[in-house]
């Protein structure tokens, strides 16, 4: 019973290895992300993780002046690739910009359909 204790355990700490990253880079995913923006929201298109095929990137947004700014984390459950982020009623949708935030803090321009 402890030999197959150790191989489980070896097993899951191999297969989880893949998503010991917190932060997903806008490189790492594919096809790129992109957004759409129509009326008050934004849409994010979030590509599959190159890095690590058995995570999921789990996005984050946070809205600042005309710009909204996401991250990527990583995570074992399965994510909806869209994103959907509310604009306030002060934010005009023709001046929207979106930044997508890699773990080293650069800021890496999301190309936008509108």
């Amino acid at each position: 019973m402890n030999r197959f204790a150790a191989i489980l355990f070896l097993s899951l700490s191999l297969f989880l290895s893949g998503c010991a990253t917190p932060n997903v880079k806008y490189s790492d995913l594919s096809p790129s992300t992109t957004a759409t923006v129509a009326g008050g929201t934004v849409t994010i298109r979030i590509g599959g993780n190159l890095q690590a095929s058995a995570c999921y990137t789990r996005p984050k947004a946070r809205v600042e002046g005309q710009s909204i700014y996401v991250v990527g984390f990583l995570t074992l459950r399965e994510q909806n690739p869209e994103f959907v982020v509310r604009l306030p009623a002060s934010v005009s949708s023709q001046t929207v910009t979106v930044v997508w935030i890699d773990p080293d803090g650069s800021h890496v321009p999301v190309p936008i359909k509108r």
